[in-house]
């Protein structure tokens, strides 16, 4: 298996599902306290550890000579954890049959889980030529840009029915888990602090990856730096 072809290894959103997925959480609903050091979002480090360290069904991080290979394309992977943006370069560049499947679901969850993650679209009411910037807006939602968006860079469609015509097609085959997987979508906190927070935790993950730290470890580790950050004061500001 391989990860997200951007990181030889699990990024932070690759956490945050299989925390999902196993019942637990990384962050809280309203983003101001990291969960990670809660029993299932520990069980769910340890088991993306195991799957690198001790089961071996992906790449140690010490092997990766080429971190940002995309290992399912070259065929040298047979599962790969990527994003829906992912298919429609795929629909272009892979000669094999492949599919889509879920996530594994752990012993601590009662349903599969997904996150939404992408682009919105914002004018600002003082902002200059608002003519022209609604005019953008209402392109940037239209069907017709949908529908480009979903076949040129895997952008799927907000639109139920556009997403229902884009999961209609092959391949992959089981396309329609995406419709499927939009009835439980799971929404990223609501924290300003993100950025930071995942810069903070990203040196702990590689330890993690790597075997030199444990779960258990990395999670308490995490808990401590990412509490005080995502517990600060935001304003916004406009000048």
């Amino acid at each position: 298996m391989c990860w997200d072809k951007s990181a030889g290894v699990p990024n932070l959103l690759q956490v945050m599902l299989f925390c999902n997925n196993n019942g637990g959480a990384f962050l809280r609903e309203d983003g101001k306290e990291c969960l990670i050091n809660q029993p299932r979002s520990r069980e769910a480090l340890q088991y993306m550890q195991d799957l690198i360290q001790r089961h071996h069904t992906a790449p140690v991080p010490a092997s990766l000579q080429q971190p940002n290979a995309d290992l399912f394309v070259q065929g040298k992977a047979a599962w790969g954890s990527f994003g829906p943006a992912s298919v429609a370069a795929y629909r272009r560049q892979l000669t094999f049959e492949w599919a889509l499947g879920p996530l594994p679901l752990g012993p601590g969850a009662k349903q599969r889980t997904t996150i939404m993650d992408g682009s919105a679209w914002m004018a600002l009411r003082d902002g200059a030529n608002r003519e022209e910037a609604w005019e953008l807006i209402q392109t940037l939602v239209s069907p017709e840009y949908e529908r480009a968006a979903a076949d040129l860079q895997g952008y799927v469609p907000a639109r139920r029915a556009l997403m229902a015509e884009y999961t209609a097609t092959e391949p992959p085959k089981n396309a329609k888990i995406m419709l499927e997987a939009s009835d439980r979508t799971y929404l990223l906190p609501k924290t300003p602090w993100a950025a930071e927070a995942d810069t903070t935790v990203a040196p702990l993950l590689g330890e993690l990856w790597a075997g030199k730290k444990s779960a258990n470890a990395v999670a308490d580790e995490a808990k401590r730096l990412l509490d005080p950050i995502l517990q600060k004061e935001f304003s916004f500001r406009t000048d």
